[in-house]
């Protein structure tokens, strides 16, 4: 079923412009990235991860070439002017590339009010980086996408071991269609799944099943893509599993992220 999705995909692809690009260039990002191991990085020829607020971090992904996306999550701070401190802070930093506010505000219950007063003070203390923002119901894209400049839509559609079907990456293209526009001309990015995690997603992606995915992402229009992940936060191969999908120890899947960034460039 995948077969025929990917030789359309593909056909549309070549006939359409490369995706928009950033003031560097298309960014290919990935989460999760433990501390020392920024190198896999850039082993998987992508040119950007998503770290902590940390300038030993942001030091490693600096001397790599990396852009950071900094994960700055109110949340995780004291209190306000802590992390508004962590902004101005950091903000002059060569590596920072974009801030991060939430993590998908729309499931974790973040009210579009509380939203909106995070990015205009991010904006006010740094107004030359932009805001990156993940969202995972697109039914509600048009009400945070006036607060933030990248909007990146998280299309998990590997949730269950049968083969992906042309539907299933149909969803991705409506996702991607459906952010740009509500953006109205800013940036959405695509969140490419690459990791396994049970229960909801019994398996990680095929290579081919990943190529497609980005492809029908950048038909759609995306400005850029982050991969997720590393390693996951759920348990794998089994539900009572101590151990997690590691990205770095299936090399067919590794290679395919090659082949995608190669073909995407």
């Amino acid at each position: 079923m995948l077969q025929f999705g990917l030789i359309v995909w593909t056909l549309v692809v070549s006939a359409m412009p490369v995706c928009a690009a950033s003031v560097d260039g298309t960014v290919f990002a990935l989460y999760n990235v433990p501390p020392g191991k920024y190198e896999f990085v850039r082993s998987l020829t992508l040119n950007s991860v998503i770290v902590w607020p940390d300038t030993e971090k942001l030091n490693e992904a600096g001397r790599l070439g990396l852009r950071a996306i900094v994960n700055i999550a109110p949340g995780n701070f004291p209190d306000t002017k802590a992390w508004m401190n962590r902004i101005r802070e950091l903000k002059s930093h060569p590596a920072v590339f974009a801030w991060v506010m939430y993590d998908e505000p729309d499931i974790n219950k973040k009210p579009v009010s509380e939203v909106a007063w995070a990015y205009r003070t991010m904006k006010s203390i740094d107004p030359d980086h932009p805001v990156y923002q993940t969202l995972w119901n697109p039914m509600r894209y048009a009400d945070y996408a006036p607060y933030c400049d990248i909007l990146a839509v998280c299309p998990y559609i590997v949730n269950k071991k049968d083969p992906l079907t042309d539907d299933d990456l149909s969803m991705i293209h409506q996702m991607v269609t459906m952010a740009k526009k509500s953006m109205a001309g800013k940036q959405v990015y695509a969140v490419i799944q690459s990791f396994a995690g049970l229960p909801a997603w019994p398996r990680p992606p095929t290579p081919r099943e990943l190529l497609s995915m980005v492809s029908v992402a950048q038909a759609a229009g995306a400005d850029g893509f982050a991969f997720y992940a590393y390693t996951s936060s759920e348990p794998y191969p089994t539900q009572s599993s101590k151990t997690r999908f590691l990205l770095m120890n299936d090399t067919p899947l590794m290679n395919a992220i090659r082949t995608a960034v190669a073909r995407t460039r």
